[in-house]
């Protein structure tokens, strides 16, 4: 899951790192210079959910990937990526090489203001 945070002060700046402790999650701040972009996949002949997820944890090992929704209901991969390191036809070989067709890609452009950040929630802990 990626989630935005832009923090701001009149005063100071805030860390992203203080930002991630007091929130208590994991933190994996991504490289701020490189605007990522989303390409979103038809994908023909998955069956069930597993065929996703099989899709997308092939398209999370491609180098340049940085999230990945895959949803069968709606038949279409959702992927947000370097294009410095990956381009939407060799998303679309990852797919077919994982047994499904991909169709043409329509790719966006994100807009990303500040830091893009990956935010990893702790496990849930269970009372005794």
């Amino acid at each position: 899951m990626i989630k935005q945070f832009i923090a701001t002060t009149k005063s100071k700046i805030i860390s992203i790192s203080a930002i991630a402790a007091l929130l208590g999650v994991g933190l994996f701040i991504l490289n701020p210079s490189v605007d990522p972009s989303t390409t979103h996949i038809p994908i023909v002949g998955m069956t069930c959910d597993a065929c996703a997820v099989t899709i997308s944890k092939a398209l999370k090992k491609t180098p340049g990937v940085i999230d990945t929704t895959v949803t069968f209901n709606a038949k279409k991969a959702k992927i947000v990526y370097n294009p410095d390191k990956v381009s939407p036809e060799q998303l679309q070989k990852v797919i077919s090489s994982a047994g499904y067709t991909p169709a043409s890609p329509q790719t966006d452009s994100l807009q990303i203001i500040d830091y893009r950040i990956k935010v990893q929630q702790p496990a849930p802990t269970t009372a005794n």
